[in-house]
């Protein structure tokens, strides 16, 4: 293969697979292959084990600045009054009824604003509901 340096190098400004195997092949016939097997796999273990803290980390001073702040913003939202009464609210969360989901479709205009599956109120007032 025309090696220059260590026969063992991964990158002699070759690009593709085409060598892999035969360094590949090399590694694993000398006599102490399992040994450096396992130091590389520790190794590449350990890379990955401190990568996954490094980003847990930035996360979380990420959402510690977020927190800071919306603590300084919780003050002005607390000084915020409500819009909605307890009363209109109550209403808002109320389960829908039949008799009100009636009333919302004979008060659509018949041909404007389709719904999800693309067809015009007109089609929903025959569907029976009172």
């Amino acid at each position: 293969m025309g090696f220059k340096g260590d026969k063992y190098t991964w990158w002699n400004k070759r690009y593709g697979t085409s060598g892999v195997m035969e360094r590949l092949d090399r590694v694993l016939s000398l006599p102490d292959a399992a040994e450096r097997l396992e130091i590389i796999e520790d190794k590449i273990n350990k890379l990955l084990q401190d990568q996954e803290i490094y980003w847990k980390q930035r996360s979380r001073a990420s959402w510690l600045k977020w927190g800071e702040q919306l603590q300084g913003q919780q003050s002005v939202l607390d000084s915020v009054e409500p819009l909605i009464t307890a009363e209109a609210n109550e209403s808002l969360i109320k389960e829908f009824s039949a008799s009100g989901i009636a009333h919302a479709l004979y008060h659509i205009h018949p041909t404007k604003a389709p719904g999800p599956d693309g067809m015009p109120a007109l089609s929903t007032r025959n569907t029976g509901i009172s």
